[in-house]
């Protein structure tokens, strides 16, 4: 929003016209903020319990490959015997 140049020459009217113009447009600034902070946050909170379940998958994988390696070395030693 442009500055007025002299207030004086503005009527009431116009005055009250013009803080009410930079109140409304401070109070959207404020909300987009808060907004978009607010996005912000659930992105993160949204991308750590994804990084969670991957790593959570990937570590239950791994122990179901532990369990494969451990019960194909059994056969293995079963059949030996």
């Amino acid at each position: 929003m442009r500055p007025i140049d002299d207030p004086s020459s503005l009527t009431p009217d116009q005055r009250h016209a013009a803080v009410a113009n930079i109140l409304a447009a401070g109070i959207l600034r404020l909300q987009t903020r808060a907004a978009l902070t607010g996005i912000l946050k659930l992105c993160a909170g949204t991308m750590f319990l994804i990084s969670r379940i991957a790593v959570r998958s990937e570590q239950s994988t791994l122990l179901g490959a532990g369990n494969v390696a451990a019960s194909v070395s059994r056969r293995r030693s079963d059949l030996r015997l």
